[in-house]
């Protein structure tokens, strides 16, 4: 029996043993089971297995985590935290790794965040939000190390795909939440609908577009279910910057079958789908969606507060010009006259803003025109636009959410900087 045939039993193991953890997991709340896949990625680092342990990894980024740590004392967290990186760690060192300029500013931006923690205004806070950054700039590392080839970036992409369907069929047929608790997620929170769609905008346009003329039917008949799937958890969400991101790349696909290819592709049932999904949608969330078009139509507070939030990040940024400490917004907010005193930004760039300064965010936004840059030296033309599409997809969301420690922050560089690896190899 060979190599690939024992792996490729394994990985099928290994994600059934993942469905069932996280139904266990979501309908007894045993958070025994909400370890298992952790077990089970450590298990393929151990084994030596990184492949596995990579796509199962990917496989779980979709579900968000249970927060087991907070209650917890700073100390502790930190400890905790400290074991995730090191068991990530391990997995990093079977890699070949290398460098590239774009891992240098990436790496120069986690430093400049970590920096802050000196002066933030609760250093508890920073110190914790310093331990979830880290976990991302492991996690980058690795896909940047690992995904140096197309084939493989598609691999982490239909593992993605396949936790996202996985994910929205639980919270289907449970009605609840949607929670996990692996390996990655261990310090998360509970599953936020916005950063759930902000997790289907980066693979929607993967599975639309590297599924159209794929030889296998049933790859494409996957990619009607999946997609579809996403259009349906979008609308129902509630997110008014998930159902803006879903109307453009509805148009966006329109434009590329239609227009451009004189083909129906995906878009004829998945635009059955919305239609459907918006006839059958509860009046409260169609109310919220209306708001979009016409703000003065809302019942409730959100845009008013977002409004206030974003005023006093401005003012917060002139005053400390080197920021007020890691994802300490909240922290010094309630001095800038904000609506509603303890929450984040719900914007990405200004969360960073205030938390690290003028020099973060340039960092930041340096990453983001770097990656967008290097998008047109990808060869695959289904692989590049599916990536610029992602992207631009997360960083669309990531207008209206604080999502500066999500697992799809550094997705995309990491995919960017693992095939310019190849090029210049």
């Amino acid at each position: 029996m060979t190599s690939t045939t024992i792996h490729s039993k394994f990985f099928a193991v290994f994600t059934i043993v993942l469905g069932i953890a996280t139904v266990a997991t979501i309908v007894s709340g045993d958070m025994f089971f909400s370890l298992v896949s952790g077990v089970l990625f450590i298990a393929a680092v151990i084994m030596g297995w990184p492949n596995l342990a990579i796509y199962g990894l990917a496989f779980s980024l979709p579900f968000e985590g249970i927060p087991l740590m907070e209650n917890l004392s700073i100390t502790r967290f930190v400890g905790v935290g400290a074991v995730v990186v090191f068991v990530m760690l391990l997995l990093l060192r079977r890699l070949q790794v290398r460098f590239n300029s774009l891992d240098i500013l990436v790496g120069v931006y986690f430093l400049v965040c970590v920096t802050t923690i000196f002066w933030a205004v609760n250093t508890d806070t920073a110190i914790e939000a310093a331990v979830r950054l880290a976990m991302i700039m492991v996690l980058y590392l690795i896909l940047a190390n690992f995904c140096v080839t197309p084939q493989r970036v598609e691999g982490v992409f239909w593992a993605y795909a396949a936790g996202a369907v996985l994910s929205i069929i639980i919270a289907m047929v449970t009605g609840r939440a949607i929670v996990y608790g692996d390996l990655f997620r261990l310090l998360g929170t509970v599953g936020d609908p916005n950063e759930f769609v902000q997790c289907l905008s980066v693979v929607f346009p993967f599975v639309a577009f590297a599924s159209q003329g794929h030889p296998r039917r049933s790859v494409r008949i996957y990619a009607y279910v999946a997609t579809s799937l996403f259009c349906v958890a979008t609308i129902l969400s509630g997110s008014r910057s998930g159902f803006l991101w879903l109307s453009i790349m509805i148009l966006v696909l329109m434009f590329h079958f239609f227009v451009r290819e004189k083909k129906f592709g995906l878009v004829l049932p998945v635009a059955v789908v919305i239609v459907v999904s918006l006839y059958l949608v509860p009046a409260g969330t169609m109310e919220r969606l209306w708001t979009i078009v016409d703000l003065k139509s809302e019942k409730g507070v959100s845009t008013v507060e977002r409004l206030s939030n974003y005023r006093a990040a401005w003012n917060m940024m002139l005053d400390n010009p080197m920021g007020v400490g890691l994802r300490n917004f909240k922290e010094a907010s309630e001095n800038y006259g904000v609506y509603q005193k303890g929450i984040v930004v719900h914007n990405t760039f200004l969360e960073i803003g205030t938390g690290v300064g003028f020099v973060g965010l340039a960092l930041f936004v340096s990453i983001i025109i770097y990656t967008l840059i290097n998008l047109k030296n990808i060869d695959d033309a289904k692989l590049r636009i599916s990536l610029l599409y992602g992207f631009l997809g997360y960083v669309l969301i990531a207008t209206f959410l604080s999502s500066d420690l999500e697992k799809t922050t550094l997705l995309f560089p990491a995919f960017v900087s693992g095939l310019l690896r190849r090029s210049t190899a």
